[in-house]
């Protein structure tokens, strides 16, 4: 919040300098301009050991860290899955994959006192969790939801939803993406689910409020269009471009810059490594070419203290 007035209206004018706290710590996670941590694990270890998301989720959830596979047994959806996602497209237009996931949740979700009562909130969990990873069929045919099997994991059900071919690279970068993004405090998709939560409200309720707060034009939306940009790149020099305009205060790039990290995100760095595995290197050269172009600027508009 802090990072966001200062990026409005910029430090008080007697001030030579601003500084921000260097972390910000709580039970779940610790963030650091150049590190970060889950349940007190570095997350750069995380992807390695245990190395899948079901494992990090269950590390989370109850805090016990187990080292083999954790395999999860989902309950069969509901027929009523696919018609559900089939009413939310309009035309030749498809509904966005938040919507997608939020509508799932609805149709999936019990009453708070139910959930309490039968004490079936991690069932549950792993059930929306499996959802969730379905949904992602509808970026690739609009309106399909795909089933998991019997032991598949959420890295392979996710990478056959979006028409990907498992293999074990594959599911560990997907596991690597999972795992960075699990949890990361201050965001306000979590920060959202954590407020409803704290009214007693039922798993479904606290998960559409965060799906809510990633939905918008900043968050959500802002990652859409940087997507845009790779997706419909016109030029080499275009990056540099953009950069050379986000520094003239012209436009703002959507996904870098962050004042929370002047240095990078340490999250994006290990990411674009894993992607850099899987990829031919000229995939990956207009954000590598941003990235590049952003962090000097992202390091000159913040100092953070070393207390």
């Amino acid at each position: 919040m802090l990072a966001r007035k200062l990026e409005r209206d910029g430090p008080p004018s007697d001030a030579p300098s601003v500084v921000i706290p260097n972390s910000v710590s709580s039970v779940i996670t610790e963030i650091h301009p150049r590190r970060s941590a889950l349940q007190g694990r570095h997350a750069r270890a995380l992807p390695i050991q245990p190395g899948r998301l079901e494992n990090l989720a269950e590390l989370l959830w109850t805090g016990m860290a187990i080292d083999e596979p954790v395999p999860w047994e989902s309950d069969a959806f509901p027929p009523n899955i696919e018609a559900v996602i089939a009413a939310l497209q309009h035309g030749g237009t498809s509904a966005p994959i938040l919507r997608v996931m939020a509508s799932v949740t609805i149709a999936l979700g019990e009453a708070a006192s139910s959930e309490l009562r039968s004490g079936n909130t991690m069932r549950l969990a792993r059930r929306l969790v499996y959802a969730y990873a379905g949904c992602l069929a509808h970026l690739r045919s609009p309106g399909r939801f795909l089933h998991p099997k019997a032991g598949e994991s959420m890295a392979a059900l996710a990478l056959r939803a979006l028409d990907a071919k498992p293999s074990p690279s594959s599911e560990a970068a997907m596991n690597g993406l999972f795992i960075c993004c699990a949890d990361h405090e201050l965001s306000p998709a979590t920060f959202a689910a954590r407020v409803v939560a704290s009214t007693g409200a039922g798993l479904h309720a606290c998960l559409i409020a965060a799906l809510g707060g990633q939905s918008g034009l900043v968050l959500g939306g802002g990652c859409d269009r940087a997507e845009d940009f790779f997706a419909t790149r016109q030029s080499p020099a275009r990056p540099r471009e953009l950069a050379a305009a986000s520094a003239r205060g012209e436009v703002k790039v959507h996904g870098f810059e962050s004042q929370l990290y002047p240095h990078g995100d340490p999250r994006a760095e290990y990411l674009l490594e894993l992607a850099a595995g899987l990829a031919a290197a000229k995939a990956l050269a207009d954000i590598q070419s941003l990235v590049e172009q952003c962090r000097p600027r992202a390091a000159r508009r913040c100092r953070w203290s070393s207390a």
